[in-house]
């Protein structure tokens, strides 16, 4: 479906981002995955579910945790609200064990994640 859309169109960033996530969540293809957000990210470079996604499948891949550090950091400066990005954000920083930008990022989480989310990270 989504290789269709592309065919299409393809600039068709929704189809990009839904056949990374499926690459990544189904298939297990991280590095595949990451070309597909950063396919998306050339043509809108501030998608924040393109950012996000790469950032994600960056980490999953295992080589280059400091670009989904960049990813991550790039896709909360583009929406700071957006509580996926920071809790994935925020474990990522955990798992690492950069705990001063750690300690930054929480608290914009304080300012955004409800009480209950806040607490759990």
């Amino acid at each position: 479906m989504f290789k269709a859309a592309l065919t299409e169109d393809p600039r068709n960033i929704s189809a990009l981002v839904n056949l990374g996530c499926l690459m990544y969540q189904e298939e297990q293809r991280y590095e595949d995955a990451a070309i597909k957000f950063l396919d998306a990210l050339v043509i809108k470079p501030d998608d924040e579910d393109a950012l996000c996604n790469l950032a994600l499948a960056l980490k999953q891949s295992g080589g280059y945790k400091e670009y989904a550090e960049m990813a991550f950091s790039e896709a909360i400066e583009v929406n700071p609200s957006n509580t996926f990005i920071i809790e994935n954000y925020l474990f990522f920083l955990l798992e690492v064990k950069k705990m001063d930008q750690f300690k930054k990022v929480l608290g914009l989480a304080k300012n955004v994640l409800d009480e209950e989310d806040y607490y759990r990270i």
